[in-house]
């Protein structure tokens, strides 16, 4: 279960490096500082979604472990586990695409006058 978890964790956080990294390279541009921090912000909560989502997947699974009889008992368990981590994985990639559709509207509007 615990791989499991961490590799559905792992989606969003593979989509919210790059777009880091983005906000970074933004940062030397014009672009203003307000709107690279909410951009930083949406790609922060992403994160936090994503590891609270994968912490909370666990607690079915192991409660149930604890207190389950039946193999139907841990099957429902581990898909609720399952389903917890995955609802807060795909808001964490909502989140992302915001941020991104965010940082390109920036960067459009703030491109590098050429010389």
């Amino acid at each position: 279960m615990g791989l499991m978890v961490l590799a559905i964790a792992m989606v969003p956080l593979a989509a919210i490096v790059p777009l880091a990294l983005w906000a970074r390279s933004l940062r030397g541009r014009s672009a203003p500082r307000v709107a690279i921090a909410i951009a930083y912000a949406a790609l922060a909560l992403g994160v936090v979604i994503t590891l609270l989502g994968a912490v909370a997947a666990e607690r079915p699974l192991i409660t149930a472990l604890a207190g389950a009889n039946t193999p139907v008992d841990r099957a429902r368990a581990l898909a609720e586990g399952i389903s917890e981590a995955m609802n807060c994985s795909a808001l964490a990639v909502i989140l992302s695409i915001a941020a991104a559709l965010w940082l390109l509207f920036i960067a459009r509007r703030h491109r590098p006058t050429p010389p």
